[in-house]
C-alpha cells in the first residue's frame, strides 16, 4: 500500500511541477501586458515567453479539433480574463509604414 501510495504522488509531480512552470509564465505575460499594453509577444523582446504564448495558441487550437492538449478550461479563462487573443490580429501596412517612419530618422 505504501509503495503504491508513493508511486501515485511521483506521477502527480510533474503534472504539479508543470502547472507551476505554467502559472510562472502567465505571471510573466501578465507583467509583460502591464509594461507594454498587449498579450502579443514581439519575438525580439522576449524570445522565451513568445515561445510560450505560441505554444498556449497551439494547445488552444488541438483541444477545439479534440486532439490532446494541455489546455483545460481553468487556463483558457485565465488567459482570455487578461485579454489574451487566440488569433492575433495582423497589423495593417499602414501601421507598419507608421511604425518604420518612426524608426528611421527624418
Amino acid at each position: 500500500k505504501a509503495l503504491a501510495s508513493k508511486a501515485k504522488r511521483a506521477k502527480r509531480a510533474p503534472n504539479r511541477l508543470f502547472s507551476e512552470i505554467w502559472t510562472r509564465r502567465f505571471d510573466e505575460l501578465v507583467a509583460y501586458k502591464k509594461e507594454h499594453g498587449t498579450t502579443n509577444v514581439k519575438t525580439g523582446i522576449n524570445q522565451s515567453l513568445w515561445n510560450w504564448v505560441t505554444r498556449q495558441r497551439m494547445e488552444y487550437r488541438w483541444r477545439k479539433e479534440g486532439k490532446s492538449s494541455t489546455m483545460t478550461e481553468e487556463r483558457i479563462e485565465r488567459l482570455e480574463g487578461i485579454g489574451f487573443r487566440w488569433k492575433p490580429r495582423k497589423r495593417l501596412h499602414w501601421e507598419v509604414e507608421r511604425e518604420v517612419k518612426r524608426c528611421v530618422p527624418q
